[in-house]
């Protein structure tokens, strides 16, 4: 019996710009089975488009993912309107990735 590996659809989040970079965004992908983030900006200093890619291994996915659900938390602390919000955005992105998923 053949298993067939589903692809993910990725993800591109776009983050809010720097005094010194502009059109910064994080691109979330899956290559050889391994996590990778591709971090794409553009530079005030040379005015060129620059890319950043990290590959991230079973540990490092897993860790990372760790990190930022702990820092949310500790950041959003008692706030209970973030707290929603934050929720929200986490599973109205789940949903759109899963349904994309399956659309392939």
């Amino acid at each position: 019996m053949t298993t067939i590996k589903a692809k993910f659809p990725g993800n591109t989040i776009q983050l809010s710009d720097t005094v010194d970079q502009w059109g910064r965004k994080v691109h979330i992908n899956v290559r050889n089975d391994k996590v990778t983030l591709v971090y794409r900006w553009k530079a005030k200093s040379d005015n060129r488009a620059h890319t950043q890619r990290v590959t991230l291994d079973d540990v490092q996915a897993a860790r990372l993912l760790a990190s930022v659900a702990v820092a949310a938390t500790v950041a959003i602390g008692e706030d209970k309107v973030r707290e929603v919000l934050l929720n929200k955005e986490v599973d109205s992105t789940v949903t759109r990735l899963a349904e994309a998923l399956e659309a392939k």
